[in-house]
């Protein structure tokens, strides 16, 4: 996961994504390594309870990741929260979905820890899927093709 770390996507030379969002999850570009080669998920703060706000700059994130790593048929998690409300949303394509529930601590612990689960789970098959489209790319490399 990064936190607050730069975040410049340019797809071409009219569209560009620059921001630094409050967190991604990424698979490191080598071990250890301080930067991401590909974004699986994009988390940030409704800052003053401001969900609105949160998920445009989530949104944006997410179509930023969708063009980072030259996919937009796997899906990008998103999950806006203020510590005590969570929402969770995802993009696939052009589709943006936003799970219209927000679910709220305590009342409804339960329910946003299996929220929680799920989209973790999720996070973790697109990386695995992202993960060995890295591998592949590096063999097509290295084979010169």
């Amino acid at each position: 996961m990064w936190s607050h770390t730069r975040y410049d996507v340019r797809p071409n030379d009219e569209l560009e994504f620059i921001g630094t969002p409050d967190y991604l999850w990424g698979i490191p570009a080598v071990r250890g390594a301080s930067i991401f080669s590909k974004t699986v998920a994009c988390l940030g703060e409704a800052k003053k309870d401001k969900f609105e706000e949160g998920w445009g700059q989530v949104g944006a994130e997410m179509i930023a990741t969708q063009y980072h790593n030259n996919n937009f048929e796997l899906p990008v998690f998103g999950l806006v929260s203020n510590g005590k409300k969570w929402e969770f949303g995802k993009l696939i394509n052009k589709t943006f979905i936003i799970d219209e529930i927000g679910y709220e601590m305590p009342a409804k612990i339960n329910k946003v820890l299996n929220c929680l689960n799920w989209f973790l789970c999720e996070v973790r098959k697109n990386a695995d899927i992202l993960e060995e489209i890295i591998k592949k790319e590096k063999e097509l490399k290295k084979s010169g093709l």
